[in-house]
């Protein structure tokens, strides 16, 4: 129960934040491949430099990101609104993506 409530350092599914670990191992679990293995470098926003080279990067430094924010309740000095501007073009290329993904292969699950 703890583990599905919390998840664990594989990144198991838990409810608290979920990082793309979990995002895909909950995905896998339904029966879906892993839907960031789709996204090209081109997604990730160019402000990360060579720290995300990946969705799943990315993805794992905005919820780091949000984490830091929210349990300090201060703002990164270094974080500018070029850098909001690109992660909102990150986070929606990367739902409409995912959401594109697990559609398609949830069809072709259904069509078996």
């Amino acid at each position: 129960m703890k583990l599905s409530a919390v998840g664990d350092d594989d990144e198991r599914f838990g409810m608290n934040t979920a990082r793309a670990g979990q995002v895909k191992n909950l995905l896998v679990t339904a029966g879906a491949v892993d839907p960031f293995s789709e996204f090209s470098a081109a997604v990730v926003p160019t402000h990360l430099g060579s720290s995300a080279s990946t969705a799943s990067e990315a993805v794992n430094k905005l919820v780091e990101l949000r984490g830091e924010i929210v349990h300090t309740g201060k703002v990164p000095s270094s974080l500018r609104k070029f850098h909001v501007l690109e992660w909102r073009a990150f986070v929606e290329k990367v739902c409409k993506g995912v959401d594109l993904a697990v559609r398609n292969q949830c069809k072709r699950l259904s069509s078996r």
